[in-house]
């Protein structure tokens, strides 16, 4: 079982050390609590890998806000959302492929393609699912989705 609450602040406290010192901020906005039963590594690696790509594509000055939601009927999601350059919207669905890299991208960040396919791998191990979006006024929202379970 992991408390998601305490375990997204973890995941956002050591993605917001990376940010600081590229200016840019993490900050987490917790609307409920909740526990989950998962494999806590490949869940932590998952929503870094979604992290860090958005502070790596953020602006400097720029907030990347990890937004947590339990519903209702008990499944969760969590939302991660920047303010960078955003993706075209025929390559939103194929950004979760291995090794692929959204036009305009490849020269710039580093990073080989693979941290969102490594997170849609793992929500998919989860019974989960996660989908990228084109953010309203700018940017990415990574949103990954997951179905109520026992704890």
């Amino acid at each position: 079982p992991i408390e998601l609450g305490d375990f997204l602040e973890s995941i956002a406290a050591d993605g917001s050390f990376e940010a600081v010192a590229e200016s840019k901020q993490v900050t987490i906005w917790k609307l409920d609590g909740g526990r989950f039963v998962g494999d806590r590594d490949l869940l932590r690696s998952a929503f870094e890998n979604v992290i860090r790509n958005a502070i790596r594509h953020s602006p400097v000055g720029g907030e990347v806000l990890v937004e947590q939601v339990v519903s209702i009927g008990g499944g969760w999601e969590v939302a991660v959302h920047d303010r960078g350059p955003g993706v075209d919207e025929q390559e939103l669905g194929k950004m979760f492929e291995p090794f692929y890299r959204a036009a305009g991208m490849k020269g710039g960040p580093r990073g080989y393609g693979l941290g969102l396919a490594i997170a849609r791998r793992v929500a998919a191990l989860h019974q989960g699912s996660v989908v990228a979006e084109r953010r309203p006024g700018g940017g990415l929202s990574v949103r990954f989705r997951f179905p109520a379970t026992t704890s």
